[in-house]
């Protein structure tokens, strides 16, 4: 590893099907190329995939903001 690689954790949130497991783990293919210093991966949604690999830990959103209301709001 250079001075300038660092390892680092990749964070995504994702809410409801607007993507796809093939979406995900296609970006998280094209970080691991792009950056070898990225060493864990997870996914912090409101649903648990089981179509995904297995290196990617995935965690629940917490039960208060897993509610519709906030899924009608965009940023």
């Amino acid at each position: 590893m250079s001075k300038t690689d660092h390892s680092w954790c990749l964070v995504l949130v994702i809410w409801g099907g607007k993507y796809s497991y093939k979406f995900v783990e296609a970006l998280v293919k094209s970080v691991k190329q792009h950056s070898k210093g990225c060493k864990h991966i997870v996914l912090i949604m409101d649903h648990i995939r089981n179509d995904l690999s297995d290196n990617i830990v995935q965690k629940l959103i917490p039960d208060f903001f897993n509610q519709p209301l906030f899924l009608k709001v965009a940023i």
